[in-house]
């Protein structure tokens, strides 16, 4: 138990998350297919390489600033007041924003 509570800590200072998350399991897993230690530890290694991969890229794409998707199955219908149009008789959903305005005609 003291064993674990150290890794842990240990885990923490180095900043390997993934590794803190991951020990146990990969721990026991290789404990079931008699695995040496070598190849546990290259396996928990290359989680710890995938999540910072991954975080790596999320934080990358956050930065970048990307506009937002809209499509028509995320649009809130109910959040704008509809009108009807007499002459056309279409749907005109109008958004005002104070950058841009948004305009939809079913």
């Amino acid at each position: 138990m003291e064993s674990d509570l150290l890794l842990g800590q240990y885990c923490t200072q180095l900043h390997l998350s993934a590794v803190a998350a991951n020990y146990r399991h990969f721990a026991e897993d290789a404990a079931r297919a008699n695995q040496p230690y070598d190849r546990f530890l290259l396996a928990l290694l290359e989680r710890e390489i995938q999540q910072r991969a991954l975080n790596q890229e999320k934080r990358r794409l956050r930065s970048a600033g990307f506009p937002v998707l809209y499509t028509l199955d995320t649009f809130d219908f109910t959040a704008i007041p509809l009108h009807r149009l007499p002459d056309t008789q279409r749907i005109i959903c109008y958004e005002h924003h104070p950058l841009h305005d948004r305009h939809l005609s079913l």
